[in-house]
């Protein structure tokens, strides 16, 4: 079982931040949307230069892709707020691509695009699971949106081996109102699902996709986000390679 009192504590600690900015804005001042999304991309020490280019076009990829636009658009006018960050170490977080509201084909092309021109941040780093969760809750407890849903989409190909513990850290996060989802590839460890479910993904709905390589990331990506953009649908989605 994790540790309930471990969690209240680190709940206060990572908000304690921006729960002073957040509160100021009142709910008439934020945009309103029907999910708010923090894309965290793995970019520690174990992904090359090859696969981190793999990891990204998935993404960029994805926003174009017909059946993810679809799905975007059946959220309503307000569509999804999406920001991707890059994490690495314990002190190694940056939000690479800032808030976007996506809509439609053009507002998600947008966004692909700032995708394909982002550079990585980090380069043979550590792996520090529990701190990108924190990072994470903060872009969605900082920004100016107000979601139905909101979701950290944590993505990577190992084990947490510094900052905080990733699972209580998972319930400091879910505390709070948020949903963490895991997309494990286990091209190096083969238990890697298995771990991100125990240890990463927890809140609402919360579920773990795989990948056995990177080389297949895309349409893993793309399941993932059809999977989050369509919670009701999710059980019986049939998606297109």
């Amino acid at each position: 079982m994790r540790g309930r009192q471990n969690a209240i504590a680190l709940c206060s600690m990572v908000f304690g931040i921006t729960a002073v900015d957040a509160g100021n804005r009142t709910h008439a001042e934020k945009t309103d949307c029907a999910l708010e999304l923090v894309l965290a991309v793995d970019v520690s020490g174990s992904v090359d230069h090859y696969n981190y280019n793999l990891q990204m076009r998935g993404y960029s990829a994805a926003f174009r892709n017909p059946s993810v636009l679809q799905a975007i658009h059946t959220l309503g006018p307000g569509g999804v707020a999406v920001t991707l960050m890059q994490w690495g170490n314990a002190t190694e977080q940056d939000q690479t691509v800032q808030w976007a509201q996506v809509m439609d084909e053009a507002t998600a092309d947008k966004f692909a695009s700032a995708i394909d021109s982002a550079p990585r941040k980090f380069n043979r780093t550590g792996t520090a699971i529990g701190a990108a969760m924190s990072y994470a809750a903060n872009l969605i407890e900082a920004n100016g949106f107000h979601c139905g849903r909101r979701i950290i989409d944590v993505s990577g190909d190992g084990r947490s081996n510094g900052g905080p513990e990733p699972a209580i850290m998972c319930d400091a996060v879910v505390s709070a109102g948020i949903t963490i989802n895991g997309l494990a590839i286990t091209n190096s460890d083969e238990m890697l699902d298995v771990y991100y479910s125990a240890q990463v993904a927890g809140g609402r709905g919360a579920f773990v996709l795989m990948t056995s390589s990177y080389e297949d990331i895309a349409t893993t990506i793309r399941k993932k986000l059809l999977r989050e953009l369509s919670p009701s649908l999710s059980q019986k989605l049939q998606v297109p390679d």
